[in-house]
């Protein structure tokens, strides 16, 4: 079903470039947005942050020289060397001691594992939020290039209005000239040229107003570049079975589902901290190439008075899950309410569309006779201007209507949680 908005005058000449097209539209959106763009360094940055923490799963290697120097006072005491390092020097002079260190992680009562896949599910989240800015890039673009679509078919009722007007004083003047019209019909005319114009102006400034907005919207100059044709997919809503697989693929629900997730993995980290932890250490000492000595043990982490700061944090997360988990609820159901009404407001467009094309098709006959009465001397001029009147109303309809269709049907996809890349051809 094709929805092209329909112009009723011929357009002016643009400047020589390829029409710019919905799909093109939807993919710079898509692209040049700056929300989009700062979605993606926060996925980057989330991803960076997963990667610090997974290290702590793996062992840990350090490796260090200190180079010294010893002068020994004759008859003092050599110190005693920490437990598993090397002998006190036993003669003044330089030396260097290396020591290389590995220590693996053995148990910490899975406080590093859920803090690794904290870090997973904030990159899901991130990568969901910049899906979402992606999607309402697209809608955004979409929307706007029909309001282009709009203005720019206005503009061309508008036209055509004042030309109409033009011929229709034409008319009047040779009336006048030939005595069969009056001084009073002629100024009536005139005044319908000059309403005609001011509203021609009008709707030039509103094709102005809308290109600039698209280009905000695409991040790049649209200019005076024309728009293809366009058209959009119906599309067929079972209600309840859409309603309810739609819930699943918002995005912003998913983050929240991600977050009340993550207020879990908090709690049990909290609760972790009042475990002891175990850590594999094994070293190696040695001093100016000489002589060394091997160390390797298991270490107790047991932060025995930490128990109520960890209950009071796990308590923090666990309110935290259940505000999360009302918040979830509640976005359920103002996307549910958001899809019902993106329903009605399509179908309203669609019955609006149907009324207006054929309103127009009744206004341009009622315009053909009203014209060639006129022109034989049977009508008079407010008889010509009221029929006038009515068909360029009803082409403003047919254009508002077919126009607001599209768009609703962009912006209950969008309620669907439908990919718009593929929904607009921006794949």
């Amino acid at each position: 079903m094709a929805l092209a908005i329909p112009l009723f005058t011929t357009p002016p000449v643009w400047a020589q470039a390829a029409p710019l097209t919905l799909s093109e539209a939807a993919r710079l959106a898509r692209t040049r947005s700056l929300g989009v763009q700062a979605g993606q360094e926060r996925v980057s940055s989330s991803q960076s942050q997963q990667g610090a923490l997974t290290s702590a799963l793996y062992p840990t290697l350090n490796v260090q020289s200190t180079p010294a120097y010893t002068q020994l006072t004759p008859g003092a005491r050599p110190p005693v060397p920490p437990s598993g390092g090397l002998a006190a020097p036993t003669t003044s002079g330089p030396y260097v001691d290396t020591s290389v260190s590995l220590n693996q992680l053995l148990f910490d009562g899975g406080a590093a594992g859920d803090q690794v896949a904290i870090a997973a599910d904030q990159v899901k989240i991130n990568q969901s939020a910049l899906f979402q800015a992606q999607q309402d890039a697209m809608a955004s673009a979409g929307t706007s290039f029909f309001q282009v679509q709009l203005t720019e078919g206005l503009a061309g009722v508008a036209q055509e209005a004042y030309r109409q007007a033009q011929d229709h004083l034409r008319l009047g003047q040779l009336r006048l000239k030939a005595g069969t019209g009056t001084r009073a019909e002629v100024l009536q005319l005139e005044a319908q040229v000059a309403n005609a114009q001011v509203a021609l102006i009008q709707a030039q400034n509103g094709v102005t107003q809308a290109r600039l907005n698209l280009g905000n919207v695409l991040n790049a100059p649209v200019g005076d570049r024309p728009l293809a044709s366009a058209s959009v997919a119906p599309l067929n809503v079972m209600l309840e079975r859409d309603v309810a697989q739609s819930l699943h693929r918002r995005p912003e629900i998913q983050q929240q589902e991600l977050r009340v997730e993550t207020d879990r993995r908090r709690e049990a980290v909290a609760n972790a901290g009042n475990l002891p932890s175990l850590t594999a250490v094994g070293r190696y000492t040695e001093r100016n190439v000489d002589y060394g000595s091997l160390f390797a043990g298991v270490t107790l982490n047991w932060a025995a008075f930490d128990e109520g700061r960890n209950r009071s944090l796990a308590e923090s997360a666990h309110h935290d899950s259940l505000a999360d988990q009302a918040v979830l609820a509640q976005l359920q159901l103002t996307a549910d309410l958001e899809i019902r009404q993106q329903v009605q407001a399509r179908d309203e467009a669609q019955g609006r569309m149907k009324a207006a094309h054929d309103g127009l098709v009744a206004a341009q006959e009622a315009y053909r006779i009203a014209l060639h009465r006129f022109q034989l001397g049977l009508a008079t001029p407010f008889e010509l201007t009221d029929v006038q009147t009515t068909l360029t109303q009803a082409r403003n309809n047919a254009v508002q209507a077919t126009s607001d269709f599209a768009i609703a049907e962009i912006r209950l996809a969008r309620a669907l949680g439908i990919d718009l890349a593929g929904y607009l051809g921006a794949s």
